[in-house]
Formats: C-alpha cells, structure tokens, sequence
C-alpha cells in the first residue's frame, strides 16, 4: 500500500460495505469533515488484528463523540479531531471520557488541522491522551501502524482488567468457602462457586478421599456434592456407582496427579498437606479460556487449602 496522504482530494466512493463480525475492535471515528469519515472508512476497509476486524463508528461533533462513548463503553480507540464545533470540542471530549466517564481503558488519539491552535507539548502533559497526530502526517501506512500499535495497547490493558477481575472473583469465592462450617456446607459452596467463577450452569460433582486403615487399599472416596444431571450421586460412600466417564476420569487424575481438561468436562485434581486426595467433575459447553483456567487452578488451590482446615477442625472437635 502506498504512502499517499489520507487527507488529500479523493474522488473515489467509500468501500466499507462489509458485515460486522461478532467478534470487533469498535473505533470512533469524532471529526467534522465527511471526506475525513469516508478516507478513513476505506483506507482501514479489510484492517484486521487479532483475527477481529474493525467496526467505525462516526460522531461529527464533540457532543455527539460524547453521546456514543457515553452509550458504548467498548470502544477500543478514538479518532478525535480537535477542533469541531469549536477550538476546544476534542479537548473538552477527551476530559469527559477520562473524568465524567470514568473510562481510562479507550485509547484517544487526537487529530489535528490545526497544530497551532493546540500545540502537542502541551496537550501530551495536560491530557490523558495516548498520541497525538497531525492529519498531513498520517499517511496509509502510518495510520494502519498507528492501529496496530494502539488496539495492541488495548488488547493487553483489557487481558490486565480481565485478570484483576478474575482474581476478585476467586477471592471472593474463596471468602464463600472459608466460611463453611461443615464439611457439606463446604461441598456444596465448591461446587456452586466453581460453576460461578466460570459463568456455568453444568453439572458438576465434588469428592475426596476418607482414610480407612483398616481397607486393604488404605483409602476410599466420598461424593461430597453433585449438582445438575449429576445430583442423584450426592453422598455416596464410594466411586463405583458413578458415571463410568467421570470414574475413568478420576482415575487417570489419581494416577497421573493432575487434572486434565477435555473438550466438554474437567476432571481436577488436587491434594492437601495431610496427602487427603480431593477430584472434581464439571462439565462445559465451551473449552474455557486460559484465563478461566488459571482462575480454576487457583480456586482449586484454595479448596484444598480450606478443606485441609476443615479436617483438622474436625479431629480437634473429636478429641
């Protein structure tokens, strides 16, 4: 693609005509020239990143920049021209997005005619914008670098978020576990908290291993908990009546050590200090994400934590 300048005299229609997948980067583009609309709509027509394509939304004015990202709090990044309806239309959204908004996740990047009317110095030190660009210098390339650069920013600041509200919902779901009292209290809270952290409404099934010294194989398990198709096998003394699926399942964790994820169910496994043996079954409709399954293990780590507490809890109650 060449390096022709976006903003010079183009007779040619615009070509953005395609459907909007599912899955988009949403861009706003806030500028009062049509021609700056239509140039840009077909110089990114066909942009993609991440396997997303793009979906342009137009404001030409402040206000209305302000209406749309007051409505969609989705957008990646903005287009903002600064002068508009007057000088300080662009300034006047970029301090409504970061302040009345509340929004530090869009990526701003402000457009300019008119350099000297807002030199770039000082609008980099006053505002919380993320570049700042003249128009005459944003050529087809410079400007399909410029996306790459800012929706990278965004991907990476949004996985952050993702994160962070992942973990909250892991601390949050732990503090459910802590405080059960009772061991089918604790049962249960795992299973509804597991289905929870990962939007789920499955079936699922929860279980641990009791000592039996006087049992030739030195242990055996317990269903502590089932919901879903599987609730019929709650409180049973033993792995043999449950479904050969799940039972294969927990073998292959028992022998191996850990858990395994397949293409409709996850099979967890995890161990307290005390060497008690805990196996968890949920099922799924869709693989999770690698997020969910770092949130997974990590709650899973919790439960044996709070499980190995409960059990000495329980030989103290005894003796």
């Amino acid at each position: 693609m060449s390096d022709d300048f976006l903003f010079a005299d183009d007779d040619q229609p615009d070509q953005h005509t395609t459907a909007v997948p599912a899955a988009v980067w949403r861009i706003l583009i806030a500028d009062d020239e049509p021609d700056v609309h239509r140039i840009t709509r077909m110089v990114l027509a066909g942009f993609q990143f991440d396997g997303r394509r793009l979906e342009l939304l137009s404001a030409y004015s402040g206000a209305e920049a302000q209406q749309i990202m007051e409505a969609n709090s989705d957008i990646a990044m903005i287009l903002l021209d600064v002068v508009m309806e007057d000088e300080h239309a662009g300034l006047n959204v970029v301090r409504y997005i970061r302040e009345e908004l509340g929004n530090r996740y869009t990526r701003i990047v402000l457009r300019t005619g008119q350099p000297g009317q807002a030199p770039e110095h000082e609008v980099i030190r006053t505002y919380d914008i993320n570049d700042y660009k003249d128009k005459t210098e944003l050529t087809t390339t410079k400007l399909n670098t410029l996306m790459y650069a800012t929706l990278r920013s965004y991907r990476d600041i949004c996985t952050l978020n993702e994160h962070r509200h992942g973990l909250e919902r892991v601390i949050l779901a732990s503090a459910e576990v802590f405080s059960s009292g009772a061991i089918n209290h604790f049962a249960s809270a795992v299973l509804s908290q597991v289905t929870n952290l990962l939007g789920l409404e499955q079936s699922a099934l929860y279980c641990s291993s009791i000592e039996t010294p006087d049992d030739q194989h030195g242990r055996r398990f317990r269903v502590l908990a089932a919901t879903g198709e599987l609730q019929e096998f709650s409180d049973l003394q033993s792995l043999d009546a449950i479904p050969p699926l799940v039972r294969e399942g927990f073998e292959k964790a028992m022998q191996e050590r850990c858990s395994h994820y397949y293409d409709d169910h996850y099979i967890g496994y995890f161990t307290s200090q005390r060497g008690s043996e805990n196996l968890l079954y949920v099922r799924y409709n869709q693989m999770p994400s690698a997020l969910d399954k770092q949130l997974l293990e990590l709650y899973a780590t919790n439960v044996a934590i709070t499980w190995e507490n409960l059990l000495i809890r329980q030989d103290l109650g005894r003796a």
